[in-house]
């Protein structure tokens, strides 16, 4: 196992005993253990900010916003229910 993995497996381990003993709050616990394996494996251990990049999923929202920027407005009546 490398480093990396075993920090993300103790990140993963305390996060799962501060849920079970319900010490804090789940969303407190989660949220800092998100953080923690951003900062620390993705950042510390491996220096790769595309991994946070992709981990966090940051592209998608602008990818999408693109796509409908390119798309042509509709002016007929719409087929689907579906929102654009």
């Amino acid at each position: 196992m490398s480093l990396a993995q075993i920090a993300a497996l103790v990140i993963f381990i305390a996060m799962f005993a501060l849920i079970i003993t319900d010490k804090f709050e789940r969303q407190w616990v989660t949220l800092v253990s998100g953080g923690l394996m951003l900062a620390v494996v993705f950042g510390a251990i491996m220096h790769s900010g595309s991994a946070i990049i992709e981990t966090l999923n940051l592209r998608a929202g602008t990818r999408r916003r693109r796509e409908r920027a390119a798309a042509p407005a509709s002016t007929g009546p719409r087929s689907s229910s579906w929102p654009a």
